[in-house]
Parts: C-alpha cells; structure tokens; sequence
C-alpha cells in the first residue's frame, strides 16, 4: 500500500527549512540581509529588511504585550527610529518589540517616536531629535542606564530604582512617578510631574530631592537653578502623543496591584445623610440645629466599599492642622468623633493609605453649622428683601418666594396668595411696605415671625393714600436655597386698605417708651388738645392720628400710674409733602 504525503505538509516543511539556516548558512544569510537591506542610504528612507534576522546578536523579540520580565524593549515606535549596536557605525531601524542589549544606541530623526520598557515598571518616552545609549547590568544597581547626548525623554516609573537617566550635568531617578529631562548642549532641564523625583549633579554627593509640580535647571556650566514651579497641564500637555501609553501603564499596574480601590457610599454627619443635607450659595453643606442649640461634637460616619481590611488605614483630614483616624463602627460604618471647630466653617476629607503610604482621596465635602443668630440675620435680611420687591412691584420675586405648599388660617393657598398680589400691584400706586420683625421661634426647618408692618399706597387717581397698620404672624421656610413664606396667620396682604389719607391733611404718628428702662408701653391716651382727635398706643407703644389739619398743636399723653405730659408745638405739614 503507498503512502500520499499531503502537498501542504510539504510546504509547511520546506518553508521551516527555509526560514531556520544553521550553522555557517545562518550566519551567511544574517550578514546578507544586514548588508543588503538595514543599512540606511544617503538621501532616503531605510530599507527593512523582508524577515526579521535570527541572530540574537542582532535583535530579540517579546511577547504581544510588549513586556517581558529584565529586558529592555521597544513596546511603541512611530516613524524614522534608529538603532546600532555599540562598536558599529551604522543604523538600523527599531521594529515595534524589539530588545535591546548592552550598549545598543538609539536615535530619533524628526518626526520619529519612542517608547521603550524595562520590565513592566519602567516606561522611557522618547520625543524627536533625541540620541541616548543604553548600559544594562540585570545585577546592578541600577539595572539600566540611559545616557542623554541630546534628547527629551519622560521616564514613568512604579516602585523601582531600576533605571537611571544620565544627563551632561547630572543624573535623574523616579522611584514612583513621572518626570521630564532635556539635555543638550544648553542645559538640563528635569521636571517632576507625579511623585518624587531625584537629581545628583555631577560631582555633588546628596541628590536634591524634587517634589511634584516643581523642576530644576543647570547651564553648560552645570550652575543650577532654584527649584522653579511649573503648569502640570502644560508639561502634560507637550506629551500628549503618548498619552494611549502612559495610561495603558497605568491600567497594568492597576490590574497588577494587590491593593484595593476604596470608594464612600454613605456619610452620616450627627445622624443626617450628607446627600439630604441643604447647600448654601458657596458649597457648603449647611448642617441646621433647627431650635436646638448648636452642636459640641461632630458624629461621622460612613460606608466604605468594599469593606476594607484589617490593616487598612483611613485617616479623616479637618481643616489643615487636625488628623483623626477613621476606625470600625457599627451597622457595617467606619467613624470618628471630633470637637465642632471654632469657625462655624469646615472641610473634611478622608484618604486611604496603601501598604507604601501613599494616600488617596475618597471622600471631601464642605460643611457650616447653623446657629440661631446667624438664621435671624438671613431671615431679616429675607424681609428686607421682600419689602424691596413689593416697592418694586416685582411680583416674579413674590412669586418665586411663596412657597408652593402655602396655606394660612384663612384657607388661601398658594394661587390665592400670587392672585391678591398681582390685583394689590395693578390696583393701587407708590406702594410702600416696612416690616419690622421682633421675635423668632425655631421649629425644625421653620420659623415663625412676629412682625410689626405699615404698608401704604396711593389710589389711580393719585388722590388718596390708603395706610395699613398692624402686626403678623409669619412662618418662613427654607428651600431650595431661599427662605420662602410657607404661613400667615393675620390679614398683611389680603385685607384691603381701609384708612383712607387726605393728602391735603397731615398724620401724627409716634412711639411712648419707659424713660427709665426704655420699653414700650401700651395704652397711653394720646390726645390732641383743643380738638377732638384722640388715640390710644399699641402693645408695641406706637399711636397715629390721620387726617389732620397742618398747624401747631399742644399733645398730651396720659396713662394711670405714669401721670401726664404735655408736648407743646408739635407741628403738622400735609402728607403729600411728605409723599
């Protein structure tokens, strides 16, 4: 019985035949490629060669990934990059995964991009018109060194010592982070962008340490600079071709690491979820005692995810000055108690340490603490406010201001409210509302105020003025970020304007107080004498008489108990002089 060998069983054989010469014919077959087709000629491009040479002497390749474990590989390469082999003259192009061995040089033209990684902690990103030689030493310390004759490079480093970047005036290490060196016949030039960098100058002894956002500078003289404050942005900015790079480099690690990403779920301040917690205009969350006095401690708790470990740490930052360890609670929390700060406003940020550490922000917010003088501040200044809308006759603002939940003791609701104020707005003219609040009582998020009020206008005709006087009951509440009316409980508003002011007839109007304590008092007779105009003060101790002729009168005020008193010239002008 014959045997039939499958035609392309034979070709896989002849072709693995072809692509594996041994002995002489191998080392035949490398120099002709690297004769016939690496060399680059005067006046254009390099010619690659058809299939990579087999020598190790020549090239090594790595894995798909790019990194391999002591090695020095070319994991990116965009455009005209070079390289030769110490002792050579010539250049060859860099394929993307090549290794480099000891000594090799590599050189960038214009246009040409690099980016070489030694084992899968350090990342070298090489810019244009840079040339620099390697020296490897898998025993040393360090591991690479990287000479600079003229380039710009940015070395990322995580956890390693491993390489070293020699300039013409110095050296650079990055145990953790990222930084930047230009060297060339001008200068040095090192810019720390993340981390901690490190630089000895040549013939120093103590490196200078050179901390994130700061860099140094030395003249061909090697005279250095002071440590000069760079934009991060901008420096990150010039490097944005390799941005796909250095943040894969970043992913690695993460995907590498044993440490865990922590993230905050719930916070509790004193018992109240911070997400349900108002914010005032600048940011602040606003924590409101309501009537209750303001609080001595500060209860903190939140929710971290995932549950951490019990060697983690978490350290909670107040202000700038206070550091508080954040420790296990109950219900699945981590918290901490700590004194309410002097200044009613403060910041709290949580940060997690890592094995080395290192800290990492999970948790800032603003907080202010409400306290009763300050609520009666805004609520004054709310009513000022609203007397300043209705003079206006803003009836948007009074309108935005009412709450919609609105209802008062005589069943208006929050349509019947705007609807009174639009017809009080179209109905009558120079309107004139002054209150004055006296007392405040805090009850949870609201707060109820006893004011006196005298709001006036004029008639269409500009003939009449109408003046009401009286006292309220108002309640206001706190939404939103504005006070808004969420109560009332007399008639400011709705009842219509009853006292009718000639113009032509002057008003007296005034207010008794105790000479000796200074308060009000009520029910003082006040009479015009030789008239029949009389009338009797407020719980507040004010009194007015309408309608009166302009001349001069004698007054007298009258009260058991308190005697009398004679005012004599008081003198009268016609309201629309006042008006």
């Amino acid at each position: 019985m014959t045997r039939r060998r499958h035609p392309l069983l034979l070709l896989a054989l002849l072709l693995c035949l072809t692509a594996a010469p041994t002995g002489a014919a191998q080392a035949a077959t490398t120099r002709a490629a690297a004769a016939d087709a690496s060399a680059v000629p005067a006046g254009g491009p390099p010619v690659l060669p058809p299939c990579p040479p087999a020598s190790p002497e020549v090239t090594m390749f790595a894995g798909t990934d790019g990194y391999v474990k002591d090695q020095l590989v070319a994991v990116f390469v965009d455009g005209p990059v070079y390289f030769n082999h110490l002792g050579q003259s010539e250049w060859k192009r860099v394929t993307q995964r090549q290794t480099f061995i000891d000594g090799d040089a590599i050189r960038t033209d214009n246009h040409g991009y690099a980016v070489i990684a030694w084992s899968t902690d350090n990342l070298l990103l090489i810019k244009p018109k840079s040339g620099l030689r390697f020296r490897l030493d898998p025993r040393g310390n360090p591991r690479v060194l990287a000479r600079l004759h003229r380039a710009t490079l940015l070395l990322s480093s995580r956890d390693s010592r491993h390489v070293q970047i020699e300039g013409r005036n110095g050296s650079l290490w990055v145990p953790q982070g990222e930084a930047s060196i230009q060297s060339n016949d001008l200068h040095d030039q090192v810019r720390v962008l993340k981390g901690e960098g490190e630089y000895r100058m040549v013939g120093g002894t103590d490196p200078v340490k050179i901390p994130e956002g700061y860099g140094i500078e030395l003249d061909h003289h090697g005279r250095d600079s002071a440590l000069t404050a760079f934009d991060l942005r901008l420096e990150y900015d010039s490097w944005r071709r390799f941005n796909t790079w250095l943040r894969n480099f970043d992913q690695l690690h993460e995907r590498m690491s044993t440490e865990l990403s922590y993230r905050v779920d719930s916070v509790l301040v004193n018992g109240k979820f911070v997400s349900n917690l108002e914010t005032d205009p600048d940011g602040f969350r606003v924590l409101d005692p309501g009537a209750d006095p303001a609080p001595r401690d500060i209860h903190f708790r939140v929710k971290i995810t995932p549950y951490p470990r019990p060697q983690d740490r978490f350290e909670v930052y107040l202000n700038k000055d206070l550091i508080y360890a954040l420790r296990e609670g109950t219900d699945g929390y981590h918290e901490v108690r700590f004194r309410v700060p002097a200044f009613p406003e403060f910041f709290v940020k949580i940060h997690y340490l890592d094995s080395k550490g290192r800290r990492d922000r999970i948790f800032d917010s603003r907080f202010v603490i409400f306290n009763r003088h300050r609520k009666i501040t805004e609520v004054r200044q709310f009513l000022k406010q609203l007397s300043l809308a209705f003079e206006r006759r803003d009836l948007v603002f009074l309108r935005d201001h009412i709450s919609r939940e609105y209802r008062d003791w005589y069943g208006n609701t929050y349509f019947d409210f705007t609807r009174l104020l639009d017809d009080t707005l179209r109905t009558y003219r120079d309107l004139r509302l002054i209150l004055h609040p006296h007392s405040f009582k805090f009850r949870r998020d609201q707060v109820q105020v006893n004011m006196n009020y005298r709001l006036t206008a004029l008639t269409g005709n500009w003939t009449w003025r109408y003046e009401d006087l009286g006292s309220e009951l108002m309640t206001l509440v706190f939404t939103d970020g504005d006070w808004r009316i969420r109560s009332k409980a007399k008639g400011l508003f709705f009842q219509r304007l009853k006292v009718a002011v000639d113009l032509r007839q002057g008003i007296l109007r005034g207010r008794v107080t105790d000479e000796v304590s200074g308060r009000p008092i009520g029910g003082v007779r006040v009479r015009i004498l030789d008239t029949s105009m009389a009338t009797t003060t407020d719980s507040m101790g004010e009194y007015v008489i309408y309608n009166i002729p302009p001349g001069t009168y004698d007054v007298e005020f009258a009260k058991n108990g308190f005697g009398k008193t004679t005012v004599s010239e008081f003198k009268v002008v016609p309201t629309g002089d006042r008006y």
